[in-house]
């Protein structure tokens, strides 16, 4: 599948109240960097996944939701 430019670069977030949180809708890895993030973690249907980082790169299925609180 050919995935659009503009969704390749995932969106930058400045100065929202935490948790940000963003549905991921390919599956793949997602870059967070910058800032005071103090964890990361991801939904996967009612399961909570720690990642136990607060930056990298973020392996992601379809349809997960990642959770970034700061």
């Amino acid at each position: 599948m050919d995935i659009p430019a503009a969704l390749r670069r995932g969106p930058e977030v400045y100065g929202l109240m935490p948790p940000f949180s963003i549905t991921t809708i390919y599956a793949g890895n997602y870059f967070v960097s910058g800032g005071t993030v103090t964890s990361i973690s991801i939904k996967r249907g009612t399961t909570t996944i720690v990642t136990g980082l607060t930056s990298g790169l973020i392996p992601a299925g379809n349809s997960d939701v990642i959770v970034i609180d700061y």
